[in-house]
Parts: C-alpha cells; sequence; structure tokens
C-alpha cells in the first residue's frame, strides 16, 4: 500500500498578513505499486495531451479553471 500526502496553505497564523485563510492536507491511498504507477503515466499522458514541458509541476492554485476541470476528468478513472 503506498499513501501520498500532500499540503496548501500556510500555518503561520498571521491572518490578515499573508498567510492562508485554510491549511488543507490531502492522501491519496493506492492499494499497490501497480496502481501507482498507472496513476502516474495517467498523469505524463495528461501532460503530454495538453502539451506541457518535461518536468512540469502541476499546481491547482496556479492553474486556470479550464485547466483543472481538464486534468481532473482525464485523472478520475
Amino acid at each position: 500500500m503506498f499513501i501520498y500526502f500532500d499540503e496548501s496553505g500556510d500555518t503561520g497564523l498571521k491572518l490578515g498578513l499573508g498567510s492562508s485563510d485554510y491549511f488543507t492536507l490531502t492522501a491519496v491511498r493506492f492499494a499497490d505499486t501497480n496502481a501507482a504507477l498507472l496513476c502516474e503515466q495517467m498523469v505524463l499522458n495528461v501532460c503530454e495531451e495538453m502539451r506541457l514541458k518535461d518536468g512540469f509541476v502541476f499546481h491547482f492554485t496556479d492553474a486556470s479553471h479550464d485547466v483543472r476541470e481538464y486534468f481532473l476528468q482525464r485523472i478520475r478513472s
């Protein structure tokens, strides 16, 4: 089993002075190596379809609504 975590936000507690209003933690669990590799390949395929450069790092907050929607629709399977 593989579990990947990602976070978003700032826990600096400087509300109104630059810190985020929310801190979010997300986890994705894969039953085995094959499931994790299949998801990785799908992400690479979506990046290729979108003609993104090698090494592109997808940051949800930096992406347009259309890019987010396309990515999530393609990756959900």
